[in-house]
């Protein structure tokens, strides 16, 4: 269980295999010495571990590095709670994500900002065809170029890695 008590967890590391038990409410999670998350998770329970992930990182205000990968692809537009909600990270300074489709991407993408990101890795991993279809009907480069038009950095992103089949 994470709780609103651990304000001094600098790592956190959640697998898919570990339930994840939060507050139900988000003012009772706060984790402000947080500097690096790491969160696997597959979409069985897409929606639930989508909201645990952006509940985590709206309580993560310095977080420094982010990682995320998601061990399969969303058969449509993931859905949470939270789909307009925009999540500020002032002291992020590398994201890295690693998906099965550009939907899973964009969700994510679209709910950051990330003033100080120095570093952006993103591994699209496509499965079969079916999803490579599927996956250039979606955006391409020109969203994360977008996203990173958006994030005002100074000093500007130092290093930018894009594998997959898309780019």
């Amino acid at each position: 269980a994470v709780q609103g008590g651990d304000a001094r967890l600098e790592f956190l590391s959640l697998r898919n295999n570990i339930p994840v038990v939060l507050p139900s409410r988000n003012e009772m999670l706060y984790l402000p010495c947080l500097r690096n998350l790491t969160y696997v998770f597959s979409l069985k329970n897409e929606g639930e571990k989508l909201d645990q992930l952006l509940r985590i990182l709206r309580a993560s205000p310095n977080i420094e590095e982010f990682r995320l990968a998601i061990l399969d692809s969303s058969k449509s537009a993931p859905k949470s709670d939270h789909v307009q909600d925009l999540i500020f990270l002032p002291c992020l300074t590398s994201l890295s994500l690693s998906v099965f489709d550009k939907l899973s991407k964009n969700y994510i993408l679209q709910h950051l900002i990330c003033p100080s990101l120095r570093e952006l890795a993103i591994n699209i991993s496509l499965r079969s065809n079916v999803d490579a279809r599927a996956a250039h009907a979606s955006t391409g480069p020109e969203q994360i170029h977008n996203f990173l038009s958006h994030q005002c950095s100074s000093p500007p992103l130092e290093k930018l890695t894009l594998t997959g089949k898309l780019f």
